[in-house]
This record gives C-alpha cells, structure tokens and sequence, in this order.
C-alpha cells in the first residue's frame, strides 16, 4: 500500500518483504486518529517518578490492564455480575449486545491499539462496566440506609487468613465486608483510589448506558456519593454537568473545577510565587477558604485564601492521574488542576511550610510526617531522573554471542553520531537520553520510547498521503543509502537490513512532518493531531529532537524530502527546503534570532544532523585562532566589577562573539532557559566526539570562570548579557558551573587565550582596583563627592592654619 495505492508484486520487488513488514503489519493496522480518544497510556516521563500512582494493584478495569488481573478479583467482578443480573432482571445477553453495538466507538476512546478479538473486548467492557455499576449502588443504596448488602462475609476476597470485618466510612461507603487477609482495612479504599488511575477508566457513556436499567440515579450521583470523602467534595455539590465527562478521571477534574472560573493570561513568563514561609514573613496572612472546592483559591487584602487540602495515602496518586490526564488530553485548553498543583508546588518547600499551612487549617495531615507531606508535594510535578542499569557481565555476554555479519559495512563515509562519553553521561544522563520518542537506530525499541512509534506510524502514513509517493519508492531511497546510513554511526547498528531501513524511514518521515506541521499552519488543521494539539508533548519531541545519539543523518532527510511534491494550498507562495524548515523549527523553540548570515552559508552536504546544524548556527563566520593558555581561568564578574572592568551587552548575536577592549567586557546575550543545559552539553559532547576545535567547549569554559555564584548570575542579568528565564539567579549559576563537569578542555589550542591573558592583566593592576573603590565607595552619590571635596578644603585649610601659626610665632 502507498499514496497512489500500487499492488506490490512480492516475486519481483526486491523490498517486497520490507513493504509487507510496514504495511501489513503496521500501517493497515492503524487506527484512524479520533477526536473521542481520552483514555491514555501515562507519559514515561510521568510514570518512572512513582510507577506505582499509575498502576493497578488491587482491581483492573478496561482493556489496558486486564491481563493482569488476578484469579480471584475475576471471580469477584463475575459475583457482582450475577447480583447485578438479579437486581436488574436482566439478560446478560442485553447488556453484551449494549457493548457490541458501541464497540467501534469503545476502542476510539482508547490511544493504544488492542489485540483482544470482538468477543473478548466485549467480555471485558460489559464486566467491568457492571463491575463499578454495583459497586456505586452497593455503596448509594447502604448510605441512605435501605436494606441491601451487596457483600457477604467472605465474599469480596478469598484467603486462608484469619476473617477481618470492617467498615469503610472514610471512603463513603459503610457497607460490611469480610476478607481474610491481615490487610483487609485496606482493600476497598485500594479499590476506590483505583477507579481514578487513568489507564483503568471505562468511556463514562457505557456505565450511563449499562446503569439506566439499575438505579433512577445518575452514575455521576453515584459517583459522588460513594467519593465525597476520598476526594473532599461538597456534600450538596451541583453534579448537574454541563456535558457528559469522558470517563470518572474526567468526573472528578470536573467535580474540582469552580462553577466559574477565573480565566488567566494564556501565558506568565518567569513566573515564581515565595514559599509559604516567606510570605508569612512578608505580612501575607492564611486562610482557610470557606469554599469546599480546592481550586477555588483567592488573593485579597493580603489573605491569601485556599479550601483545605487533606493528604492521605491516596492523594499523590489522584493528582499525579488528574494531572497525567489534563497533559494527554488535547481538548482541555485550560488546565486548572495543573495549576493548583503548580501553586502548592510553590508555597511548600519544607517541612515548616507544611506546619505554617496546617495551622492555618489549610492542610489536613493524615500521613503524620510534615517531611513526609512536603516531599509529596513537590514531587507531584517532578520527572524522575533515574535510570535502571542493566548487569554488565549480562551485556557483554550478549554482545558477544550477537551476529557479527553487520560489521561487514565498512566506515567508508565520516561518521557522525556518537555514543555520548561515560565520562560526560554519568555527569547528567538524563540530558543524553530521549524522554519521548527516539530517532534512529541507537534508543530505538526502548520500553520507555514504544508509546510514540504508533504516532510515527501515522505520519509516515500522512507524509505518503501528502507526496503521493509509493512505500515502494521511499524505501528504495533509503536501500540505495543503507551503507552510507550505516557508516554514521559510530556504534555497529546489529539490526537486519529490513528493520534498519524501517527505523530509518520511519522516523525519517516523522521528523519531516513535525517540520512541516510547525512552519505551516494549515497542516496542523487537517486532523485531530496528539502532538501538536498538546504543547507538552511537542515540547517532549523538540527536546529529543537535540540529542546527540537520537539522530538521523541530515542527508537522508533531504533525500526524502520533494517540496515539490508537497500539496500546498495555492495562496502559499513560499518555498522551502530541508535546512529552512529546520532553522524555522529550532528558531521557534530556541533563541536563534541573528544567526541569519551563518544560515546563509551553510549548504546540505556540510550538516551531519541536527546538533551540527545547532552548532554551525552559533559558530562565528571569522573565528579567531586559537592559542597556547597557560592559566585557563579568570576573575568571576564580582570580582572584575570590583577591579573597574566594564561590562556590554555586544552588537552580535553570536554567543561566542566575545571581546575586551579598554576594560570593557563584551559578551553577546544568552538567555536560560529549561532547556539550555540540554542543548549546551549536546553540543559540547558532540563538538569533542567529532570535531578539532572546540568552541562551544571554551565558551563553557569563559562562563564558567565568570559565574560562581548568584551575585554574578545576577549582574549579568543587570547588564542584559543574561536573559534568566529559570527565575532563580541561583539555579542559573548552578546549572553554569555544572556544564564542566566531566568536560575536556584544550590549553594549547584556546581560541580565548588573548581575553584570559588580557582580563588578568587588567585584573593584577592594583591601580584599577584603586581607582573603582574610590568611585564605589567616595564618589558613588553627588552627596558623597561634596562630603570628600569639604574634607579635603577642611585638612588643606588646616594646614594652612597651621603654617600661619608657626610663621607668626616666629
């Protein structure tokens, strides 16, 4: 299958096997993009900072999880079934064929592609649903206290344990329940939490449809009936929405949010607000706010006012799902969740915030530890950094006993994509290492990357769709280049012949179309698009798109791409190659502004890939020879600003266009911002894996010598040389003395040498240094220029006093 639909003839064609593996395999097996999905795998990036807040323990509900539900919890959903049956008197055959006739529909709403057969994705739906159906009933009808016991002693699970009943008023329901295990208090609360994980969610539209025949009352009712007390909700709360929720996640976003809403600027830069601590110390006093919802949270009078927050066991997994889910899903342009989360992010810090803010009855703390709470907190928004290490001994034994039948391909061509050193890789790997999506061969199949490959699969899908060109003939481009792709790699790719060319066309025609989407505006309207409807994950690709081993080599990407071919609507005049669609990205994400004559000289043949393109961008058009430096060090800014050196924001816009002259310092504008350190040390692993001159490398060097704390950081800020998007001068100053770390710098060769050996200079003159202390400290305001002046008069006077006096004496 291709754009224009040709029939591959399996005998002749000599990739007909590659063209199956796509097509058959992949591409047919696609499901169309829908406008209805809202049930999502969680981002990796979220999950590895608390695996278990995003997965099921005690109960799977939907297909995600289903094969790992245990025996018993099966037999459990089979029991609420048959009491379900008899509540309704119902045939189970009406409920299946409910199911049945939304299926289509039911596995629109869910991202990932199911292997389950019609009848066995029925089977789970029509369970399940009845499954949390009784069990809001179970717990309705036992509240308002008519005469029904949906479990029985023993009942809800099984164990050889010795019985334990109990009753569960801390989460709405009050109904007895037995289960012979030690931790049986537990368990329906486990349950309960679970209904709000994001990969255990049922479409809401199949519980209304299942649970019309049971109960008068509206499953969001029951819902918040039986969760009032685990999420805090008002007791008489409106549950008359306004359109149905997607899901009970959705239910409960909904249920939080304000019935009106205060509506922000879409966008706040450098936005900070003081711990809680701080702004105590400030005047701000705190408030218990009187309304329930929690995000309804007001700032007047210097009262800063918020509805209380109790934390339990199960408050970091509501939120971190809450907020996975607000992050995935396109059609919630305003995430007030993620705002609430981001605000309390801000005012605990410490365990003495958390206690200022109990106090105030702002925080109910049921864990009992205030370190424990405040460590909650801030990590609802933090991305685990860290990285499960496979057994070395394992890994070379695998090495070892692969097929070495690839290394046949000669390195005939330069290579250009480098496994980042050890040495610069244990400094920080998660700079090194794709978050998102990889790209090309050396992160490809990763368990933590495999939720992008169907959205690659797509645009492979919509750039044949757009060129009107055959798979057949984009993969004989690709074959034609095998040899030469297979040389840029620094690393012996041990993939087939037909998987390398897959990845290789593959993420090929991604990345083209992530360009292509980003410069024109028009592509990005053409269909319900999961990258670019939601910012964070456009976010997630730029960031790995700059990764040094998450490259493709740039050749192929012009192979691939024909402007020509491109079908633009007939008002768009502009052409475009590979490089200015490139630059028009990066520009858009980065601070390129100015770099505009070095985009003018570069020409196709000369980029590796993108991090060259980066680096080529910054490089100055007339670098400077490099000479011997025999101290590779300078004073800091402090320091130099004490000694009378200048400082000036220079003309140019290339970073590495520095200057002294006359004790003026130049230095063009740099701003930091998130994904700074990123980019920097991409570029800088890059530079030392492949090229002789190493000015990306020197230039952490110089601003590493100027910065050592946040005084410098905040100087440079004062003078306009730093941009500090990070909001903290001192994180600023941290992430600059960090990018050494790990770095190799050249001494003979350092094209700073004459700045260093003259700015040491200028330094050591103690004249300088005179001169700048009388005008900091005796001439620094009109008044004190007066002061010294009659100073001086008055000592000049007195001695001519003196004089006097002595000559008329004598």
């Amino acid at each position: 299958m291709g754009g224009n639909g040709h029939e591959i003839d399996i005998e002749e064609d000599p990739y007909a096997s590659l063209v199956g593996l796509i097509t058959k395999n992949e591409l047919e097996d696609v499901r169309p993009r829908s406008s209805t999905t809202c049930i999502y795998k969680v981002p990796y990036r979220l999950r590895r900072a608390n695996e278990a807040a995003y997965t099921p323990k005690a109960v799977s509900i939907g297909p995600i999880h289903h094969e790992k539900s245990s025996k018993v919890m099966k037999d459990n959903k089979r029991r609420f079934l048959k009491k379900f049956l008899q509540r309704t008197k119902k045939d189970l055959i009406h409920y299946v064929k409910i199911v049945k006739d939304s299926e289509d529909r039911l596995r629109d709403c869910y991202e990932e592609t199911f292997d389950f057969s019609s009848d066995e994705f029925c089977h789970i739906i029509v369970v399940d649903a009845v499954f949390i159906v009784e069990l809001f009933i179970s717990s309705y009808l036992d509240e308002t206290g008519v005469d029904f016991q949906v479990l029985d002693a023993g009942e809800w699970l099984s164990s050889e344990e010795t019985e334990v009943h109990f009753q569960l008023q801390d989460v709405g329901g009050s109904f007895p329940c037995a289960r012979r295990v030690p931790y049986a208090r537990w368990v329906l609360r486990e349950v309960w939490t679970e209904l709000l994980l994001l990969e255990n969610q049922l479409p809401f539209f199949i519980l209304e449809k299942i649970g019309k025949d049971a109960t008068r009352e509206s499953i969001v009712r029951l819902f918040h009936w039986s969760c009032r007390t685990l999420l805090k909700l008002e007791e008489e709360k409106d549950t008359n929405l306004d359109e149905m929720p997607l899901h009970l996640v959705d239910l409960a976003r909904k249920l939080y949010i304000p019935p009106n809403p205060k509506i922000g600027p879409n966008k706040m830069e450098n936005l900070e607000v003081p711990n809680a601590t701080k702004l105590h110390q400030a005047g701000i006093k705190f408030k218990m706010g009187s309304s329930k919802n929690l995000l309804d949270v007001s700032f007047s009078n210097e009262i800063l006012e918020i509805p209380k927050l109790t934390i339990t066991d199960s408050t970091e997994a509501i939120f971190r799902n809450l907020v996975a889910f607000v992050e995935c899903h396109c059609e919630i342009h305003i995430p007030y969740i993620c705002h609430y989360r981001r605000l309390m992010d801000y005012l605990v810090d410490t365990s003495r915030d958390v206690d200022l803010l109990g106090k105030s009855d702002i925080l109910e703390n049921w864990l009992g530890d205030s370190n424990e709470v405040a460590s909650m907190i801030k990590t609802l928004g933090y991305i685990s950094t860290r990285h499960h290490l496979q057994n070395q001994l394992c890994r070379m034994l695998v090495r070892v006993k692969m097929d070495f039948s690839y290394v046949t391909f000669l390195l005939n061509f330069k290579c250009c994509i480098y496994k980042v050193p050890v040495r610069l890789r244990c400094v920080k790997e998660k700079v090194y290492t794709p978050q998102g999506v990889s790209n090309g061969p050396l992160h490809h199949g990763k368990d933590d990357l495999k939720a992008m490959e169907e959205h690659k699969m797509r645009y492979l899908w919509d750039y044949i769709q757009r060129t009107n060109v055959s798979l057949e003939d984009y993969i004989n481009i690709v074959k034609q280049s095998e040899p030469k792709l297979r040389s840029c790699y620094a690393e012996t790719i041990r993939f087939s012949s037909d998987e390398f060319l897959k990845i290789i066309l593959v993420d090929s025609a991604f990345i083209i179309e992530v360009l292509l989407r980003d410069c024109i505006e028009e592509f990005q309207k053409e269909k319900h698009d999961r990258i670019f409807d939601k910012p964070w994950m456009l976010v997630d690709v730029t960031d790995d798109l700059i990764l040094l081993e998450n490259h493709l080599p740039f050749f192929i990407l012009e192979d691939l791409f024909d402007p020509n071919k491109i079908k633009l609507h007939p008002t768009h005049m502009e052409e475009f190659s590979i490089i200015e669609l490139s630059y028009k990205f990066f520009t858009s994400w980065m601070h390129l502004e100015g770099t505009e004559e070095n985009l003018k000289k570069m020409s196709s043949t000369t980029i590796q890939h993108f991090v060259d393109f980066l680096r080529n961008l910054f490089v100055p058009a007339n670098p400077r020879e490099g000479e011997e430096c025999e101290r590779l060090g300078i004073p800091s800014m402090t320091e130099q600003d004490q000694a009378g050196v200048k400082f000036k924001v220079c003309s140019s816009k290339n970073i590495l266009d520095i200057h002294f002259e006359n004790g003026i310092l130049e230095i063009p504008k740099l701003t930091i911002y998130g994904d700074t350190e990123m980019t920097i040390r991409n570029l800088v692993a890059f530079e030392e894996c492949h090229y002789h001159e190493t000015y990306l490398n020197e230039y952490v060097v110089i601003m590493d010598c100027l910065v050592n704390t946040s005084k410098d950081v905040e100087l440079l800020v004062n003078y306009g040389i730093v941009e500090n998007w990070l909001g903290d001068n001192s994180d600023a100053s941290t992430m600059i003395n960090k990018l050494r770390d790990g770095v190799l710098t050249k001494t003979d060769c350092f094209h700073f040498a004459n700045i260093f050996k003259d700015l040491n200079a200028y330094y050591n003159t103690s004249w300088h240094k005179w001169k700048t202390n009388l005008k900091q400290n005796y001439f620094n305001t009109p008044w004190a220029i007066v002061s010294v002046i009659a100073a001086v008069l008055g000592i000049v006077l007195t001695i001519i006093q003196a004089v006097c006096s002595i000559i008329s004496v004598n």
